[in-house]
């Protein structure tokens, strides 16, 4: 966009605060963070995680920059999410709480579309199988349970532990529940998601998509 020298140093500088700061060795990324980089929150996001692996890789490629630690960090942050984030009907859950050993088992819409791309980026990358089999179960996830079937309408806000619809606003904000759109809730993660996916099956025919 802007192959300017000077951004590039901030970008690897950011990079840099992302290794040593922001990403857990156990392979997950820490959220909030007081003045001294302590974590605020002890808990994992397997949302923001998924959506951080791959997009730190688009960083490197777009920015030309080689970082053999971010390489592995994007890796790594895949293969958490997978192990610890996703539950047997093929969704990831919200977050892990690791001082209530809790999870939030909520399925959120953006969580599930960036777990696509997120999961398929890691098969492109490495050729395991494993991920494309999970970027699959998430898809299929999707259409079963996300995508509203009533005509001209789109994905479902947030489900519960049992696939059952949950409104995305308070039930005390005085206002009508609804499960399609809130303040938060934005066509970004799903258009991306049908655009990124779209783009990395280009000429390979479905390449292992279903």
């Amino acid at each position: 966009m802007w192959p300017d020298e000077g951004l590039k140093r901030k970008i690897e500088c950011l990079l840099d605060i992302f290794a040593e700061n922001i990403y857990s060795s156990e392979g997950f990324c820490w959220t909030e963070f007081d003045v001294n980089w302590q974590p605020l929150i002890s808990e994992v996001s397997y949302g923001h995680d998924i959506e951080t692996s791959w997009l730190l890789k688009e960083t490197l490629d777009i920015c030309q920059i080689k970082n053999e630690k971010i390489e592995q960090m994007t890796l790594k942050l895949a293969e958490y999410v997978l192990e610890h984030g996703l539950d047997e009907y093929g969704a990831l859950y919200n977050h892990y709480h690791f001082q209530t050993k809790k999870t939030d088992r909520t399925r959120v819409w953006w969580v599930q579309a960036e777990a696509v791309v997120g999961f398929y980026h890691a098969y492109q990358i490495t050729g395991d199988e494993t991920f494309l089999a999970a970027a699959n179960k998430v898809w299929l996830y999707i259409q079963t349970f996300f995508i509203d079937k009533r005509s001209n309408s789109e994905w479902f806000s947030r489900l519960d532990a049992h696939n059952q619809i949950l409104s995305s606003k308070l039930e005390n904000d005085g206002s009508s529940l609804e499960p399609i759109s809130d303040s938060w809730k934005g066509p970004y993660h799903t258009v991306r998601m049908y655009i990124e996916i779209i783009e990395r099956l280009g000429g390979k025919g479905n390449d292992g998509m279903e």
